[in-house]
Order: C-alpha cells, then structure tokens, then sequence
C-alpha cells in the first residue's frame, strides 16, 4: 500500500524528503518532483537540498493545472550519472476550505 500526501491546489506546499543512496559519496546533482496527470504529460518541479540535507521542494499552487484527486507522484534524483526513484507514493490533490 502507497503511502498518500495531501496537497493543497490552492497554495503553495513545502516538501521535505530525506534519502540515503548507498554506494556513492557524491550528492545529488539533480532533484525533481515528479507529478503524473491525467493528461498525456507529467508535471516536474525541480528540488534542491537545503542546509541540513534534506531535500526541498515547493510546489507552487496547481489550480487549474492539476484536477483534485490522487495522483501517482514521484522523487527522481540524479547522482554519479544515474537516476533514482527513491520514493513513490500517491498525492491527493485538494482545493483548501474557504
């Protein structure tokens, strides 16, 4: 069973991820989030890693990009040449209560 994370279309939302690859010293060269749509495409946001390691990434509000429902998302990194997917997991895309 996928692991579910709420997200709000609505607004901007603060991810934070922490991995471990075993095998290499090197840090990541690239983090992108990665969002699967109904549509034909997928929605990337690129992540960085902050001050303590943990990689971050801010999705920006998705209203009208993004229909609310789950979607299947996932963290692609790029280390030593080589892409992981170290996590997979389902995204529930909702508008906040006003």
């Amino acid at each position: 069973m996928k692991e579910t994370l709420d997200i709000r279309l609505d607004e901007s939302n603060e991810l934070l991820f922490e991995i471990d690859v075993e095998g290499t010293l090197s840090r990541p060269s690239d983090i992108r989030f990665v969002i699967g749509s109904d549509n034909d495409f997928s929605y990337m946001i690129k992540g960085r890693i902050d001050d303590q390691g943990k990689i971050r990434v801010v999705v920006p509000p998705l209203d009208g990009k993004v229909k609310e429902g789950l979607h299947t998302s996932i963290l692609e990194v790029l280390i030593d040449g080589k892409y992981f997917t170290p996590i997979e997991f389902s995204t529930h895309f909702k508008k906040s209560v006003s």
